[in-house]
């Protein structure tokens, strides 16, 4: 039964349309890399990574040494994008304050973001169990820190105190948001950390929607894709449905076979 990974499914229609790809990939016998599965779906280019320009400005996406695996998650996620050194960088800094100090290298306009990695152990040690609350019910997962998730809320707090902007990547696979809600310091709760939405994270297949949405939240704007004709737009359905009957019959053909002889079998015996 569990021969093969179950697939995750989503309530976010985009990573839904990755979903139904595996999921016609199983049925059809495809292999990962094969187009006709994209062309029968048709999964549309807005989730397309290549259809997202960021602008004239120069994005300079910071990450700090306080947040663990934040520099290799949004690394991964920009070579999605495809954009060139002269589009986008990722730094990694000390602490925020260099921010204000990092000057721009060339005659281009530069756009500054602090991108912001939440896990499981991201304001806490990655002890399971209840998060500890006073009488109040405040959180106390403050005095669970350890110096890093320390120094990242410092941080934090001094960027919700500047105009620095800022965006929060959900690590969907290390925990529920919930836990991560209940784990963040309350100060940081209260002056508005969660108001604009984090965006879900999920490695493998679904990292290319991931990429579009992080784009999205950098102000990247979608680039208009000339549409198909409707005669090759027609062209490359039939060629998908082609190349999937193709291997629907590769797939049955040794059932078929196993039928066949099994009723030769029973007429040599009548």
């Amino acid at each position: 039964l569990l021969a093969d990974p179950p697939l995750r499914w989503s309530i976010k229609p985009h990573f839904q349309r990755v979903a139904l790809t595996q999921i016609a990939e199983r049925v059809l016998c495809l292999p990962a890399t094969n187009t006709a599965t994209l062309r029968l779906l048709r999964v549309p280019l807005s989730v397309a990574t290549n259809s997202f320009d960021p602008g004239p400005c120069r994005l300079r996406l910071y990450v700090s040494k306080s947040n663990p695996g934040a520099g290799e998650v949004v690394t991964s996620l920009v070579r999605h994008l495809a954009w060139t050194s002269s589009q986008v960088e990722v730094r990694e800094i000390d602490e925020v304050r260099q921010l204000s100090r990092e000057g721009s290298t060339d005659s281009l306009p530069e756009s500054k973001f602090l991108i912001v990695l939440l896990r499981k152990d991201t304001f806490t040690l990655g002890v399971d169990g209840a998060i500890r609350k006073n009488q109040l019910g405040d959180s106390l997962s403050s005095r669970n820190m350890d110096a890093n998730g320390e120094a990242l809320a410092d941080e934090l707090m001094a960027i919700l105190r500047s105009e620095v902007r800022f965006v929060l990547i959900h690590d969907v696979d290390s925990c529920p948001f919930q836990h991560i809600l209940e784990s963040t310091p309350r100060e940081l709760v209260v002056a508005g950390l969660y108001k604009s939405v984090a965006v879900d994270y999920i490695a493998g297949r679904h990292e290319e929607v991931c990429a579009a949405m992080l784009a999205k939240e950098l102000g990247a704007k979608a680039v208009r894709v000339q549409s198909l004709t409707a005669r090759s737009s027609g062209r490359l359905l039939e060629e998908g449905r082609a190349a999937a009957a193709v291997q629907i019959q590769r797939a049955i053909r040794p059932r078929l076979a196993e039928q066949k002889a099994k009723r030769s079998l029973a007429i040599n015996i009548t």
